[in-house]
């Protein structure tokens, strides 16, 4: 009883004495009152995420001698957690893991005790994020535009530019905080930018991009007016061809049925390169059209007038004949005839075919010809046919009906103790068989491992760090095909990611000034290279080591998916060699064997 006494005794003689103070002296005059207790609790505590670690800071508390952190991945930290004692502002807490919520309470401690607890906050730990992809630069008039694809996790994204090659984060000068697109100004005109772009997020900065590059031009003048300018009638149609003018970025045709067409009296078709083709024509109508080229800056004058009827004319024979068997049956496609209406296809077990053979009249330019014999060689030709009659026979090509063909665009991907194996679809197959060695050189008949009816892609179990050799065969109900894919290779590993297949199936389709290509996805390849050169001879490795390069995200995998790229600024009537790369963290494939020759339109 006297230690109870004791102990209320002192804070009440303490309250005592305060209030004694308090209303002692004169002339209002007031001394403090003295007394002690826990802090309060922390205010104003923030919580900003990093790389597997989270920052917490607070403003301190009036008579705090030390602070404890309070953490946990469930709500109510103080009462469920991990404890950080005699913690300063801001402090540091580490070991968290990526992607996990994480709620942070803070107290501060005396001699008398510790506060309660402050508002909890949370946060979400996040990596430092990947470098930009896509990376897009285009030029104007002291200026230029950099885009670039959005990277998962990144809050702002700092662009870096220099005039010369190999700009970094050191050697750029930064522009921070930039959102895609952003226009950078002020630039001399002549001179070539490059440009890379990071992203960034409370974890840190990412490597660079990439790198892309652009030469700012000053405006132009309004083009000069087309010459050379010239018209083809066809059947039903016309098509207009014409010299390219220089500063020109796009063309314009007006036509009419009257001679003195203009801008003001013809109807117009805006924006087409050369040579365009005006259908829907009426036979025997005699139209005339004058051509004028546009810019930035505004529409030249027209042309000279150039006039044509369109009349009904024989079709010419029908070209890129190609077969594919099948189970008692050949499918037949051909490349579509310029004013054909229907086509005639003849066929014989004898060569040569002549338009006294079997006879099948089609309305399409595919069609699958049924109850032929299996093993059985075929021939086959195709004419094309309108109102003025028939062309003359294509050239002939022969088939035996039965197992399908020779997969294409044979490819490995190499994981971790295994490997994606896929081909091109091959039409009428069913299933795929794959054979592989751990020696080059693999075939049906000389293999040491085979899978049969394997899906398209199909994964397969491996060793890591063996090199494997795979080769393709596809399947029907005819039986399996004799020829086999190009041999491909894959290494597995645990560690080290494989750099993406070679591209395969690519092809260039040539405009004016431009080219546009195309090739099959592949998989794991998160963006793609193109390189050009201006050249009608240059190899594989001479148009990567010293073309232009253009770096495109990715599409989506598929075994037939495709993606294009127009390559647009190109001079026109120029020969240009083009390869693709794939490219992933793992590095860059390698190019086609051989580059793609193409030649621009004028």
């Amino acid at each position: 009883m006297k230690a109870v006494f004791r102990f209320l005794a002192v804070p009440f003689l303490l309250v005592v004495l305060g209030l004694a103070l308090t209303g002692c002296g004169g002339g209002g005059d007031s001394y403090p009152v003295w007394f002690s207790g826990t802090p309060d609790s922390p205010t104003n505590v923030s919580v900003v995420s990093g790389d597997g670690k989270a920052i917490v800071s607070w403003n301190p508390v009036a008579g705090a001698k030390s602070y404890n952190i309070y953490y946990s991945t469930t709500p109510d930290a103080k009462a469920t957690s991990g404890k950080i004692e005699n913690a300063t502002s801001p402090y540091t807490v580490t070991g968290l893991t990526n992607g996990l919520t994480y709620y942070f309470s803070v107290t501060a401690v005396n001699e008398y005790g510790e506060s309660g607890g402050s508002a909890e906050e949370s946060v979400v730990p996040s990596p430092i994020p990947a470098a930009p992809t896509g990376i897009n630069v285009t030029a104007a008039d002291g200026q230029i535009a950099v885009s670039w694809t959005a990277v998962e996790g990144a809050t702002a994204y700092n662009i870096y530019y220099a005039t010369s090659s190999g700009v970094t984060k050191t050697t750029g000068i930064k522009v921070a905080g930039a959102v895609s697109p952003r226009t950078i100004t002020g630039l001399t005109n002549g001179t070539t930018y490059y440009v890379v772009v990071t992203a960034a997020n409370d974890a840190g900065e990412s490597a660079e991009s990439s790198e892309g590059f652009a030469t700012p031009t000053a405006a132009v003048s309004p083009p000069g007016i087309p010459t050379g300018v010239t018209a083809t009638a066809g059947n039903q149609k016309v098509t207009i061809g014409w010299q390219a003018v220089s500063g020109a970025t796009s063309y314009n045709i007006y036509y009419a049925t009257n001679p003195s067409v203009s801008k003001t009296t013809g109807t117009k078709i805006a924006g087409v390169v050369s040579p365009h083709t005006l259908t829907g024509l009426s036979n025997g109508v005699t139209y005339y059209f004058v051509v004028t080229a546009v810019n930035d800056s505004g529409e030249s004058a027209e042309s000279s007038v150039k006039y044509a009827t369109p009349t009904v004319i024989l079709p010419t024979k029908p070209t890129d004949l190609t077969l594919t068997p099948g189970d008692t049956s050949i499918t037949l496609d051909w490349t579509a005839v310029d004013g054909a209406t229907t086509y005639n296809i003849y066929y014989a077990t004898s060569s040569p075919v002549t338009k006294s053979s079997t006879k099948i009249s089609v309305a399409s330019t595919s069609y699958t010809v049924t109850g032929l014999t299996n093993g059985v060689t075929y021939y086959f030709a195709v004419s094309a046919v309108n109102s003025a009659g028939e062309s003359a026979l294509s050239d002939q090509e022969d088939m035996a009906p039965g197992v399908p063909a020779r997969p294409k665009g044979s490819s490995a991907y190499a994981g971790n103790g295994q490997a994606v194996v896929y081909c091109q679809p091959v039409t009428y197959a069913t299933s795929y068989n794959i054979y592989y060695s751990e020696t080059a050189g693999v075939t049906p008949s000389s293999y040491t491992w085979k899978i049969t009816g394997a899906s398209n892609p199909q994964v397969v179990s491996l060793t890591n760090g063996k090199t494997y050799y795979f080769v393709i065969t596809a399947v029907n109900a005819a039986g399996e095909g004799t020829q086999y894919s190009a041999e491909t290779s894959a290494t597995p590993s645990a560690t080290q990611p494989q750099s993406p297949p070679s591209p395969a199936g690519v092809s260039v389709l040539a405009g004016s000034g431009s080219v546009t290509v195309t090739w099959y996805t592949c998989y794991a390849a998160t963006s793609y290279n193109i390189y050009y050169l201006a050249s009608s001879s240059a190899n594989t490795a001479t148009v990567i080591a010293t073309g232009t390069k253009i770096n495109v995200a990715a599409a989506t995998f598929g075994v037939d998916t495709t993606q294009s790229y127009t390559v647009t600024g190109l001079a026109g009537s120029t020969d240009y060699r083009f390869v693709v790369t794939a490219q992933n963290a793992g590095g860059e494939s390698a190019g086609q064997n051989s580059p793609k020759p193409v030649t621009t339109l004028p």
